[in-house]
């Protein structure tokens, strides 16, 4: 029996995992997929996910795996016509 059961490896579930593993409690992580994906899934990071990235040390990583920014591509909602502008 486990303490805490994460119900999915996505970037919430392995982050959940990494904390619990630093706290010591002792959880299950189970996913419907048989590893990670090898392409990004989030192309934009907000600034406190990336203080907890920093703080597990798996920033520098992150970004290494990353989407180039000059890769990236930007859209913007017109806040009063709500059609897209780029």
């Amino acid at each position: 029996m486990h303490d805490v059961l994460i119900v999915g490896g996505g970037g919430a579930g392995l982050t959940a995992s990494m904390l619990l593993s630093r706290l010591s409690v002792d959880h299950l992580l189970v996913s419907a997929l048989p590893t990670t994906s090898a392409l990004p899934k989030a192309h934009l990071l907000n600034q406190r996910t990336t203080e907890i990235f920093a703080g597990l040390g798996i920033a520098e990583t992150v970004y290494r795996h990353g989407t180039p920014p000059e890769q990236m591509r930007s859209s913007r909602v017109n806040e009063h016509t709500n059609e897209k502008s780029r």
